[in-house]
């Protein structure tokens, strides 16, 4: 929801011809969000699934692994390790 309010209020404070997209365009995307809970995989076509992890850094944040049956790939944004 963070992430729709930015949207918003970029699409609505912006001068128009600033804006990168309209409040229309940012219902429409936001439309086709699709929530996911840390661990859950999802299809995203092609033979690809992506899994949202907790990143332990901040709330909500996640890192992603994308794979398919031959590949693996981590996008790892800020994170927190525990070490020992």
């Amino acid at each position: 929801q963070i992430g729709r309010l930015l949207m918003e209020e970029l699409a609505s404070y912006m001068e128009p011809g600033a804006r990168c997209y309209t409040k229309e365009e940012v219902d429409r995307a936001m439309r086709r969000v699709q929530g996911l809970s840390f661990g859950q995989r999802r299809d995203i076509g092609g033979g690809w699934w992506c899994t949202p992890h907790p990143s332990g850094y901040c709330l909500g944040g996640a890192n992603w692994v994308v794979e398919s049956p031959t590949h693996k790939v981590s996008i790892v944004g800020a994170s927190a390790v525990a070490l020992p």
